[in-house]
């Protein structure tokens, strides 16, 4: 027998390894199980194993990680690895136990049959002899009661088993042959049939799934597992009233042994129903007397969080809390579960009760990702064959419908959720909407929403009249079309029409007095001239005179209370006042509207989308603001403030291709921002006024020595950023905080006249494409990245070549500053 290592895990592992860091790490990962962080050593291991899958004592060492953490099934993986690596039969004195703990009887006694055929010394112990004389017994046992050759019998169990071994790994494909394969030998006997079930189901062939139980049933009434693989099949594919069928049969049995127990609390589960759970899993409860191995991560942690949420629906909080502490590295979702009971909410979600599977459990992962994917094709696709795609997904997997309502109303992803459903497009995904649109459940806005996607689908008519709930009451309401026209609504006499467009052109070439002029001009032909008064008034704003600008606003609204452009305007100005509520107050008239132009239509669902933002009702934004677009896709706005929300929302890796699309845009708009200054000397009061008030936050927090100006309005901080940077003292404050290669970057731009070619700057230096443009949230850390974030550095294309460029104003006095510090 080979020397232990000092630890209560399998080993040794003999084979050297030459890459010496490799072996650092495996010694890091090592200590990790013996200070009792196996799941931590996991995480260490599990990359490193897909990296070097030749490398047999990664293997190894995960396969002891799993050992020490309860995954049975893993280690089992990780050791075959191992044993196939290296071909030393040493590894059945750690495969075989592991084959026999998870109860698979024919393939321990091949295991072992396999271990004495390499004269392991352990063949010839009394307890291994007794124990394969005890698997031979069983195995005799079994071809007895199939009235099968005893060499067929096992066949058909080392079938079954690997087809076990197969479903645990999602290798549904792999677990439907094998199972055949036993069905073909042992015929009606139950276990083949019950696995290829449940395989089926996975696999996307849910109807032939439930005639494959139904016949196990029809032939085995008592059987516990095609009973509960039915009842979850039918209650996740929303086929309730069957599913009840096949509940009441299944809870009238009384459980043999500890399977049927968790098969039974699986259907439970399906079913919420909670006192059967107590009921079956208590006894099995071993949180007394072996609450160690349940702490580190045990095999039963399935059972304690079904005990937790059932002990949660049923007011036994406090256990449910100390049960969840101990299993809580097992999922994130017993996280979510032990977060919300410790906040004191009734649910995760908006349903007053707590859930035992989470979305992600209705269907393997890699089918979700291939929906998932199916998704994002849909701008390259016809509508016609997108549509097709959707349906034929769904038609195998119509568990997706329960897995939107479960993000919807269990998992505080309510418009995650609705657009799921919308997408789906099913009867029954409608269906859901509807429910959830005519319910109490959740935000009144939420459900709005929902009756209005049924509206987009067809699913209801614009004066049909609903009863829903609003306010805290119930109301009666209709869904309103909108009509989207270029025609006007009011016709003007031919000089006011005249007089109108030439204040429009010269607002648009900012010529503010002639505007002006014009407009008055309009007023005094045309008092009722709304559009008069909405010009003016950005007329006024542009000039900074913003009392008057308001002024002229609501009286363009006195004209026309539907009016939207001073209405939403005007919502601005009180969203920059902070005055959330006004701004609601002040569009809640547009509400009634149906006539809208497209550029209305775009400014009306954009304010809506910043009163979402202002709210944190980021999907709801984001929803108002692709609306948006789909009338005006060039809509600058919408793509600014989508951009926003991108910042403040937290994407997971999942989402990198989104990200990639938003640098695209931001490269898009930075490409804009350098073709700005077309002079080689421009001044800081040139440059400045470029950036958004929201980037020269960002600049002021570096500029500006102090506080009390976050809350002045743009022009008023350019001019206090422009103050800053004239004034010596602190421009020598900013440069000497900034460092030494960015000293040299000033002085070889000086030296240059001032100016240098962008390109010749990021080859000597650098360059900030790949850093944030928001600099209110991200600071640069590159050269050119600080330098601008700083008003030392612009852009400029002069001859079609873009320049980085010290403002003309700047440059004797950085001389003098810099002048002073040493090179």
């Amino acid at each position: 027998m080979p020397k232990k290592r000092e630890s209560s895990f399998f080993g040794p592992f003999t084979r050297s390894t030459p890459d010496v860091d490799l072996r650092h790490t495996l010694s890091e990962a090592e200590k990790l199980i013996d200070s009792g962080n196996p799941r931590e050593a996991i995480e260490f291991l599990t990359p490193l194993a897909q990296a070097y899958p030749r490398e047999a004592q990664i293997h190894y060492v995960l396969g002891n990680a799993c050992v020490a953490a309860g995954d049975l099934w893993r280690a089992l993986d990780s050791f075959e690895q191992t044993q196939r690596i290296t071909r030393d039969p040493i590894y059945w004195q750690m495969l075989i136990p592991l084959l026999l703990q998870l109860d698979f009887k024919a393939l321990t006694l091949r295991a072992m049959r396999q271990a004495q055929e390499h004269n392991m010394e352990m063949v010839d112990d009394e307890t291994w002899l007794e124990m394969a004389e005890f698997l031979e017994t069983e195995i005799n046992i079994t071809a007895a009661m199939l009235n099968l050759p005893v060499k067929k019998a096992e066949q058909a169990l080392v079938y079954l088993e690997e087809g076990q071994r197969a479903l645990h790994k999602n290798d549904y494909r792999t677990a439907i042959s094998l199972n055949q394969k036993a069905i073909k030998i042992a015929g009606d006997w139950p276990p083949p049939h019950n696995n290829l079930a449940m395989a089926l189901f996975f696999d996307g062939q849910h109807q032939r799934a439930n005639e494959v139980a139904k016949k196990v049933v029809q032939n085995n009434p008592g059987n516990v597992q095609a009973l509960s693989n039915l009842v979850r099949s039918l209650a996740w594919t929303l086929q309730p009233d069957e599913a009840q069928v096949y509940w009441e049969q299944l809870r009238r049995i009384t459980p043999l042994d500890d399977g049927d127990r968790l098969k039974m609390a699986e259907a439970a589960a399906a079913m919420d129903a909670d006192d059967e759970i107590l009921q079956w899993l208590k006894p099995l409860d071993s949180t007394s007397e072996t609450s160690p191995a349940v702490t580190r991560g045990g095999g039963d942690w399935q059972v304690q969080f079904f005990l937790a949420v059932a002990e949660a629906n049923t007011g036994r909080r406090k256990s449910a809390q100390q049960r969840l502490k101990q299993i809580r590295e097992n999922s994130p979702w017993v996280d979510m579960v032990l977060s919300a009971l410790k906040k004191g909410k009734a649910g995760t979600g908006l349903l007053p009760r707590y859930s035992y599977y989470h979305s992600t459990e209705l269907m393997p992962r890699p089918k979700l990702s291939a929906f998932m994917q199916l998704l994002s094709k849909e701008s390259k696709m016809s509508a016609r064959k997108f549509r097709k795609e959707v349906d034929r997904f769904v038609s195998k997997y119509p568990q997706l419908v329960l897995m939107a309502q479960k993000l919807m109303l269990e998992e505080d992803e309510v418009m995650g959720g609705m657009l799921l459903l919308s997408v789906i497009g099913s009867p029954q995904a409608y269906n859901a909407l509807r429910n959830f649109a005519l319910g109490q459940l959740g935000e009144d806005g939420d459900r709005m929403q929902a009756l209005s996607k049924l509206a987009e689908a067809g699913q209801i008519s614009l004066d049909e009249t609903f009863r829903v709930w609003i306010n805290g009451e119930w109301q009666e309401t209709q869904i309103r079309g909108y009509q989207v026209t270029d025609e006007p609504e009011v016709e003007y006499s031919p000089r006011v029409v005249n007089l109108l467009n030439k204040a429009g052109k010269a607002l648009e070439q900012n010529k503010l007095d002639k505007a002006e002029a014009y407009l008055l001009q309009v007023i005094k032909l045309e008092p009722q001239a709304k559009e008069a008064y909405n010009n003016l008034a950005m007329v006024y704003n542009q000039r900074e005179q913003y009392d008057r600008a308001k002024a002229m606003y609501h009286k363009a609204i006195e004209i026309d209370p539907g009016y939207v452009f001073p209405r939403a305007n005007l919502a601005l100005f009180l969203l920059f006042d902070g005055d959330v509520a006004g701004a609601e107050k002040m569009i809640a008239p547009l509400a009634d509207e149906t006539r809208f132009t497209p550029l209305e239509m775009a400014f009306y669902g954009y304010i809506q989308a910043r009163i979402l933002v202002e709210k944190n009702k980021l999907e709801q934004a984001r929803t108002s603001l692709e609306m948006v677009l789909d009338i005006i896709p060039d809509y600058e706005p919408a793509h600014n403030l989508l951009d926003h929300i991108d910042e403040i929302e937290n994407f997971d890796a999942n989402w990198q291709s989104f990200f990639e699309y938003r640098h695209q845009q931001d490269l898009k708009r930075r490409k804009k921002l350098q073709t700005k200054l077309t002079t080689l000397s421009p001044t800081v009061t040139d440059a400045l006024p470029l950036y958004s008030k929201e980037v020269l936050v960002g600049m002021g927090r570096q500029v500006i020595f102090g506080g009390g100006w976050s809350a002045l309005r743009k022009a008023e901080l350019v001019e206090y950023l422009v103050e800053s940077l004239h004034d010596v003292v602190n421009l020598d404050r900013i440069v000497q905080e900034l460092r030494p290669n960015e000293h040299d970057a000033l002085r070889q731009v000086l030296a240059n006249g001032g100016a240098m070619a962008w390109t010749q700057f990021q080859e000597q230096f650098d360059d900030d494409l790949e850093e944030s443009p928001y600099w209110q949230y991200h600071t640069p850390n590159s050269v050119m990245g600080r330098l601008r974030l700083r008003g030392l550095l612009v852009e400029s294309t002069v001859d079609g070549v873009v320049q980085t460029v010290i403002p003309a104003d700047l440059r004797a006095p950085l001389e003098k500053v810099l002048a002073n510090i040493s090179k």
